[in-house]
């Protein structure tokens, strides 16, 4: 969180850092940013019962915006990769949607496995009922060594420390 608070300040926002019970939590002094985020068709409260999308400038934008948000994904709600016994365990991005709304989460994975591949990496995807939800997962896997070892190297993790070190721990296993 404080990266993402220094980034915050570089353009001209002020945030602060507490705790809630739920854990550390960053808040941003701006009505501006809650506004783009609504431009670009970013959903405000429950995401599992409203539909969710990538805005199109980042869909038709240009690959290094396209690697920023998929780093910024996956360090905020991806998997960190994980070493079993000799070899990568999958990484993966989980969304859950009510039962209606099943198309939409598909929909929304469809445009990450597309921004994958425009880099080379290849990911498919399982269903997952929760039992503490009453909706459906729907969940991305980047699977196989070859395609974990462009992920680390090619996009990687933003502002987790947690995530980038087993990323490097991972990428070290695997490539020697």
């Amino acid at each position: 969180l404080i990266n993402i608070q220094k980034d915050l300040t570089n353009i001209g926002y002020s945030s602060k850092i507490y705790l809630n019970s739920s854990g550390p939590c960053l808040e941003v002094f701006s009505r501006m940013i809650p506004r783009l985020f609504n431009k670009w068709g970013m959903p405000v409260g429950k995401k599992t019962i409203q539909e969710t999308k990538i805005p199109d400038f980042i869909i038709n934008g240009k690959r290094e915006l396209k690697k920023e948000f998929l780093r910024g994904l996956f360090g905020a709600d991806g998997s960190a990769p994980e070493i079993r016994r000799y070899t990568a365990y999958n990484i993966t991005y989980t969304i859950i949607k009510h039962e209606k709304l099943l198309w939409n989460a598909k929909q929304f994975l469809d445009a990450i496995r597309n921004m994958l591949y425009d880099f080379g990496i290849e990911a498919s995807e399982r269903y997952y009922k929760f039992a503490s939800t009453n909706g459906l997962g729907l969940r991305l896997l980047i699977y196989g060594e070859e395609n974990i070892i462009k992920f680390i190297r090619k996009i990687g993790y933003a502002y987790d420390k947690f995530k980038i070190t087993r990323a490097n721990q991972a990428l070290l296993f695997l490539v020697t």
